[in-house]
């Protein structure tokens, strides 16, 4: 199975590389907004 998973992120390696990408931008803006967040309560 993680055979079959790996050689079809290595065929689509602009799509695989895109989705990493745009999930690490959510989660950055998920901390950022987080620490807004908090930090304007104090």
């Amino acid at each position: 199975m993680l055979k079959i998973a790996w050689r079809n992120v290595m065929r689509n390696k602009r799509r695989s590389i895109l989705s990493l990408m745009i999930i690490a931008i959510g989660v950055a803006v998920l901390f950022v907004m987080n620490g807004y967040i908090r930090g304007s309560f104090d």
